[in-house]
């Protein structure tokens, strides 16, 4: 995070090639003689030029692709929906492939995020699954679009942790073992009703 802008008897603070976040506001005061004024201006670095973030949910998911600007070029963002199935993930995934992008953000969602993880990993991005208290949105304001644009610009800013996401065959191992333990406690339960009856 870079703080530029400072005006008074030392001058300007140098800052490196950044974005300014047009939603955080300025700060300014003076001092009691009113001789010395400064502005802060909060400033943050892109880490990922292009971004994606999705909200993912049971029918679809909400896909938010942010592009940093450079120069006068202004940040775009745009948003499309994509549906659940297998079909249109693989069409998402050469969505995302075509529009260059290196890094996807999304919420751990129940079980809905499976399908676009594994087949988005697969394709070689930089795929973050991360805990929706991390990336909680404002309260109030809260709609699938404006988590996917939440999502984008925390992702780009480098701001969010994935989880840790073992490789596919501790995976398949844990789900195994997962599997074993249900099948086990389901059988116990089931020799207790038995018992009972």
């Amino acid at each position: 995070m870079v703080v530029e802008g400072f005006h008074g008897n030392r001058g300007l603070v140098p800052s490196s090639p950044s974005v300014r976040l047009p939603n955080l506001p300025a700060l300014s005061a003076t001092d009691n003689v009113g001789s010395v004024y400064w502005e802060a201006v909060v400033v943050m670095e892109v880490v990922h030029v292009r971004c994606a973030g999705l909200d993912v949910s049971r029918k679809d998911a909400k896909v938010c692709v942010r592009v940093a600007g450079a120069g006068r070029r202004k940040t775009v963002e745009t948003v499309t929906t994509w549906g659940s199935m297998t079909s249109q993930v693989l069409a998402l995934r050469e969505h995302l492939i075509t529009e260059q992008v290196t890094c996807v953000v999304m919420e751990a969602t129940g079980d809905y995020w499976k399908p676009f993880y594994y087949l988005l990993e697969d394709a070689g991005f930089e795929v973050m699954l991360v805990n929706a208290r991390h990336v909680k949105n404002l309260p109030g304001r809260k709609t699938d679009v404006s988590d996917a644009t939440w999502l984008a610009q925390f992702g780009a800013h480098g701001l969010v942790r994935g989880s840790l996401m073992p490789h596919e065959p501790i995976r398949h191992l844990r789900n195994l073992a997962r599997t074993r333990t249900a099948i086990t406690r389901e059988r116990r339960r089931e020799i207790q009703r038995l018992q009972e009856a």
